[in-house]
């Protein structure tokens, strides 16, 4: 994730994932009404010219996890051929992907190491959730994507354990280009890269 960070000048605060696709060449964007129920978004690799279409009867907020997640396919998937199918590997990185793109990991955790004592109680945690997703620009479903997606990184930021304190040298950490994932029935086992 760093990598596309660093190669679309992508800071802090809110990802404009829209001004991103305007910058890369040979990628065109394009909205439609998708009837289908739960078809948001699709990238699809072409002789000359990429596309991505989202679903233009979806808010905006809601567009920019699809656009997230679609760009995340150019970006990891592009030279992959899919043969159409879909591919849980493909699409669960894209997903993650997506999320770390528009809520990183590391700014979310100290957020929740910051709030800590006050999360106990359930409508805290309610206003923190909407706050926090005001702050990226999404919808709350994304935050409480990450909340579970992030469960082990956010429970010791709650117990008191500095984010910061998490990026021991040598400790095992995801990179999206070099994870390995097989599909074993429910479970999903990972291998990551060293850092």
């Amino acid at each position: 994730m760093e990598e596309f960070r660093q190669a679309f000048h992508v800071g802090k605060g809110p990802v404009d994932v829209f001004a991103i696709c305007e910058q890369i060449p040979g990628l065109e964007l394009r909205q439609v009404v998708l009837k289908t129920h739960g078809f948001n978004g699709v990238y699809m690799r072409g002789e000359s010219r990429d596309l991505i279409l989202l679903n233009a009867a979806r808010t905006r907020k809601e567009q920019m996890f699809d656009l997230s997640h679609e760009l995340m396919h150019w970006w990891l998937h592009r030279e992959k051929a899919s043969h159409g199918r879909r591919d849980a590997l493909k699409e669960w990185q894209a997903n993650e992907g997506a999320a770390e793109l528009l809520v990183p990991w590391k700014e979310l955790a100290q957020r929740v190491y910051a709030c800590r004592g006050a999360l106990s109680s359930a409508e805290n945690l309610r206003r923190f959730t909407t706050a926090q997703a005001q702050r990226c620009g999404v919808t709350e479903a994304v935050i409480r994507f990450r909340y579970e997606s992030l469960r082990a990184e956010l429970a010791l930021a709650r117990a008191g354990v500095k984010p910061s304190s998490l990026e021991v040298p040598g400790r095992w950490g995801i990179s999206l280009n070099t994870l390995e994932a097989e599909q074993t029935g429910d479970r999903m086992l990972c291998a990551v890269s060293r850092r």
